[in-house]
């Protein structure tokens, strides 16, 4: 099975990857992030790894330009670890992230077998974390509003491939949801 999760913003830490790992266990494959495949590959000798190494020099790996991490994709997901599925977190984050994904899949006959997006709605994040460390307000909900609009984009790309995971509650409660949403309860 391929799976994609994504992310909500300001939850993008420790309980995001122990769920992709319960994930991935569960279904006997890989998983990884996008920051992880960014990284992985920049630290590589190829000229794509070059390429991307270059780059990371210049800015963070969640900032990579969308072309170049369609070929970093296209260049993790074609190692023979992922040939029989993967949990891949943080990708693809907008529409033509979906397409390339779509591309490269298609090229391995295989596909995105489902997205399942976390949802923690912006008022709860603002109730949990210090606005004074992620920033005032009105900035937190603006990211948010972005974010929302790139995952609706994608939702809207998948369509009955794609579920809404309320991660909002008890850790097992979600992981529950996940796991349900999958059909492996």
């Amino acid at each position: 099975m391929r799976i994609g999760l994504l992310k909500t913003p300001f939850c993008e830490g420790f309980m995001h990857l122990e769920r992709r790992d319960m994930l991935a266990e569960r279904l006997g494959v890989p998983g990884f992030s996008f920051e992880e495949m960014v990284r992985a590959c920049g630290m590589k000798r190829t000229p794509l790894g070059r390429e991307v190494d270059e780059y990371l020099i210049s800015g963070p790996a969640a900032r990579t330009p969308i072309p170049l991490a369609a070929r970093v994709v296209a260049d993790r997901l074609g190692e023979p670890d992922v040939a029989t599925g993967f949990v891949l977190s943080g990708y693809p984050y907008t529409a033509q992230c979906a397409r390339d994904l779509d591309a490269v899949l298609s090229k391995l006959g295989a596909r995105l077998d489902r997205v399942l997006r976390f949802v923690v709605p912006v008022e709860v994040i603002l109730q949990q974390w210090p606005v004074s460390v992620m920033s005032d307000k009105a900035g937190v909900r603006s990211e948010y509003r972005h974010h929302q609009h790139n995952a609706d984009s994608v939702f809207e790309h998948y369509g009955d491939r794609a579920t809404e995971i309320d991660a909002v509650g008890d850790e097992d409660l979600i992981r529950a949801r996940a796991l349900a949403a999958l059909g492996l309860r």
